[in-house]
């Protein structure tokens, strides 16, 4: 459901946030170790003022769920009175206090955002980062009214707020401030603060009441909050009982001077609170933690414990914004043995198979092909020149041709593997993102057949290659995708995850660089055909090989333009399945990726230097993309491989 939402600006003019703009493979290993060594009210607004102004933009959207791949599955809502939240993550108003990233939060996978009186600032309301203990501390002291913003927009993406309102703004009429809250949308949840025993006072008719002061519009669900002391008093939680309240919120109060302090110690409380509040409460009343989730493991206790909901604070300063997909998806429910599958040639991990077994049989005759004569009897045809005679045009025209077709086997071979191993092992387990990254890069592939307009060469075998090809990636888009059979194992920051980070960041753009290389390789396949590092290896000139035969240059051209289009492909394969696909335990990603990667860059490697075509400058992109293949797999290992 949507509705207006109300943006605010911070004094400073930039829009006010938390350190979580960036993905974890950015933010852990580059931009953290900046950011929590400057003031923390000035990192916030620096780290959200760009998701804050992309949520916004036409498109932004798009460009954050790329990024993040954290979208919410159907069998992650939580019921909450009449209420529909997508799921089981949220974020404590401590974090993002203002509600600048309303568009944002969604997209990484949190459906609650918690919204709080205004914090004075003038009177030390301002909160800090103590890098030593990896704890938020935030006055708790209000300020001089309500999360009232000056201007008013629609939602684009549906998330719950959790407003925190004083006992007396619910047992009087409203005043007018608080009113205004309602054009947060009709999924706005209130709940009252402790104060005493008189939450008690509330009912069922006054719920009704309340709802009917609102109108239809607005749908709400009522909850107390309590601490976790006073969840472990048997006298309070006797007067929050006797109400049947929608839910139930555990949280941290603040000191006596209104400091609360927010850190990964609360945990062990807060896991207390809760199970003692789940055995007095009703099975329908929903729970939601606040206080101590630095891990996806920390989320799981609080749910094996009894809560429905957690909210996120300190923990996604420290850990990242990927914590709530990784919370979402280790507190995934399991799919049901008993789940219908469709028929095995309507699987779409099959038909990811397929295509790579295709393209591996198609590197492999390339490969023949390379190794033997080199240009075929149609290529014969079309220069009106047999073999022997390109020969005696230049001694080094064969090697070269030959260098260029071992080159476009290697990464044939390479993106083959990918698809295989990936689409047997990750994408016959429910990993939707392999199926993404195999039809975005084979239909990538198939396109880049056509820069022959560009160069004027048809290839009919290369043709007929990529119509058996496309026919497949049709059948991989008619096709279903498996549900998710295994739960994650991604529970705990360890040192092996932090250094799985770094792996990830030289994937993405090693990934990255591949297919601005490709680009550039095909730029050069439909225009100029030769580099100056060609031509020196030849000893000749772009103009002396056209002299020689005119059709000479478009059948190397045509070579050129398919390393290209499949380097591109590669590429693109290779920097989804970093960006989507690091999850421990994987290791099949781990094997496909160290091993797709050393097919290509070895052959290529090698063939440049059977042949003599040994320049520095040249080889200098294959030796990079080597080292970066080792050294991110070594970094990797230990988390993507462990059992």
């Amino acid at each position: 459901m949507r509705g207006p939402i109300r943006i605010p600006r911070c004094k400073s003019g930039l829009r006010c946030g938390s350190l979580i703009v960036m993905p974890d493979w950015t933010y852990r290993t580059i931009f953290k170790p900046i950011l929590t060594r400057l003031p923390f009210e000035f990192a916030r607004r620096l780290a959200l003022w760009p998701i804050g102004t992309l949520a916004e933009l036409p498109g932004g959207s798009w460009v954050v769920r790329f990024f993040g791949h954290a979208q919410p599955t159907p069998d992650m809502v939580v019921r909450i009175g009449g209420i529909s939240v997508l799921t089981p993550c949220g974020v404590s108003s401590h974090l993002d206090p203002d509600a600048v990233a309303i568009d944002a939060w969604p997209l990484l996978g949190v459906s609650v955002i918690q919204a709080s009186p205004l914090l004075s600032h003038d009177s030390g309301g301002d909160s800090s980062w103590d890098r030593s203990s990896n704890q938020l501390e935030t006055n708790g002291r209000r300020g001089g009214g309500w999360l009232i913003p000056d201007g008013a927009r629609p939602t684009r993406n549906p998330i719950a707020v959790l407003v925190v309102a004083p006992y007396a703004a619910l047992e009087t009429t409203f005043t007018e401030e608080f009113r205004q809250l309602t054009h947060f949308g009709p999924q706005l949840i209130t709940f009252t603060e402790r104060e005493g025993t008189e939450l008690s006072r509330f009912n069922g008719s006054s719920f009704e009441e309340v709802r009917r002061m609102y109108g239809p519009d607005v749908r709400l669900a009522f909850g107390c909050a309590v601490s976790p002391e006073c969840a472990l008093d048997a006298d309070h939680m006797t007067s929050v009982v006797a109400t049947d309240w929608d839910f139930v919120l555990v949280r941290p109060e603040p000191d006596e001077q209104g400091k609360v302090t927010l850190n990964q110690r609360q945990l062990p409380e807060t896991v207390a609170a809760v199970e003692q509040v789940r055995q007095l409460v009703r099975d329908e009343t929903r729970i939601i933690a606040h206080g101590g989730v630095h891990e996806p493991a920390d989320a799981l206790q609080l749910r094996e414990a009894g809560a429905d909901i957690v909210l996120l604070d300190s923990g996604l300063v420290e850990s990242g914004p990927g914590l709530p997909k990784r919370v979402n998806k280790l507190l995934h429910p399991p799919v049901s043995a008993t789940t219908s599958l469709p028929p095995l040639s309507h699987q779409s991990w099959l038909w990811s198979v397929v295509l790579g077994v295709a393209l591996l049989i198609g590197g492999g005759i390339a490969m023949c092909v390379g190794l033997t004569r080199v240009v075929l009897p149609y290529d014969e045809e079309f220069l009106g020149m047999l073999r022997e005679e390109l020969c005696g045009l230049n001694p080094k025209l064969l090697d070269f041709m030959q260098h260029d077709r071992i080159t476009l086997a290697g990464t044939m071979l390479s993106l083959g593997v990918l698809y295989v191993v990936c689409g047997a092992c990750g994408e016959r387990r429910g990993r939707h993102w392999v199926r993404v990254a195999v039809l975005a890069s084979a239909t990538i592939g198939f396109f880049s057949f056509f820069l022959f307009l560009g160069y004027g060469y048809f290839d009919p075998f290369h043709a007929f290659i990529t119509a058996v090809l496309f026919q497949f990636v049709l059948f991989g888009f008619r096709s279903q995708l498996l549900p998710e059979v295994d739960r994650s194992t991604d529970e705990r920051n360890s040192p092996a995850w932090q250094r799985a980070l770094w792996g990830q960041l030289i994937f993405v753009v090693h990934g990255t660089a591949i297919v601005v290389a490709g680009c550039v390789i095909c730029g050069y396949g439909a225009t100029d055909v030769f580099v100056r590092e060609d031509l020196e290896f030849m000893r000749t000139t772009r103009n002396a090989l056209v002299d020689a035969n005119a059709r000479l240059v478009p059948l190397v051209a045509h070579d050129r333009a398919a390393f290209g289009g499949m380097l591109v492909s590669t590429g693109v394969f290779v920097t989804l399945a970093a960006l989507w696909g690091w999850r421990r335990g994987d290791c099949w990603l781990w094997w496909s990726l160290l091993s797709g990667g050393s097919v290509a860059y070895l052959l290529t490697i090698g063939v440049h230097w059977h042949v003599g075509y040994t320049s520095l400058k040249h080889l200098l992109p294959a030796y990079g993309g080597l080292a970066a293949v080792i050294v991110s797999s070594v970094l990797s290992r230990r988390w993507l491989c462990a059992k």
